[in-house]
């Protein structure tokens, strides 16, 4: 095989590996954009909660929540479950405390993250599970521990809740997965954690690069050869 056939051939194959990663850019991008996002971030199965005005009375002193929270930079009093109870912010993380006792109610139960997911969840189903995790999975980026109630929907709506804040901090679904699968592929993110995209797209930016530069050059071999035959 000659250089120029040789050149050819790998014009051809990177023609082709780039045209491939182009389709898939194309699907995905289209399937992100058909999936309807309240069906993604699973807010149609979230209840709508407007805050109860507080009632105007005597609260244990904050400064129990604040002394029990290395470093708390913020104390807020808000409604939890049914009560009233301080929030309490430091670096170590958040705390709840019940506002009338001081009594400390974080790490929650699984009780009382029973009673989050359900207060949270619309709909009829039921809990199926209601699980501890100290190793989330991919799909739940955030700290961990963090509790996961799994319902028995149709959509298979999983609840992430803060052990510490008692927050729904994420809601995903099935609609969530097939959201996830295609923004993966849309992103290069291969590997499912960020870590590769960065490189993926450097690696993609070079071939397709060279895959012009050898265009380039394969025409002017052709340029040349026809001119010389003249």
């Amino acid at each position: 095989m000659t250089p120029v056939g040789a050149l050819r051939g790998l014009h051809l194959a990177l023609g082709a590996v780039l045209g491939a990663q182009a389709i898939v850019w194309l699907v995905s991008g289209v399937a992100l954009s058909w999936l309807p996002s309240d069906l993604v971030d699973g807010g149609g199965r979230a209840q709508t909660v407007i805050p109860a005005e507080l009632d105007a009375r005597s609260y244990a002193s904050p400064g129990g929540a604040i002394a029990q929270t290395p470093g708390a930079s913020e104390v807020i009093l808000r409604h939890f479950l049914g009560r009233t109870v301080y929030l309490a912010r430091g670096p170590a993380g958040p705390a709840l405390f019940d506002a009338r006792t001081g009594e400390k109610l974080s790490p929650l139960s699984d009780k009382m993250a029973r009673e989050v997911a359900r207060q949270d969840f619309v709909g009829a189903a039921e809990i199926a599970s209601l699980d501890l995790l100290i190793l989330p999975p991919p799909e739940f980026r955030g700290e961990a521990p963090v509790w996961r109630a799994s319902f028995a929907d149709e959509r298979r709506t999983r609840l992430y809740i803060s052990p510490s804040s008692g927050e729904v901090i994420a809601r995903r679904n099935r609609y969530s997965s097939i959201h996830d699968f295609f923004r993966r592929l849309h992103m290069m993110d291969y590997g499912g954690d960020g870590s590769d995209s960065d490189a993926a797209l450097k690696v993609f930016g070079g071939a397709a690069l060279v895959y012009l530069l050898l265009g380039a050059g394969l025409l002017a071999a052709r340029h040349k050869a026809r001119s010389s035959k003249q």
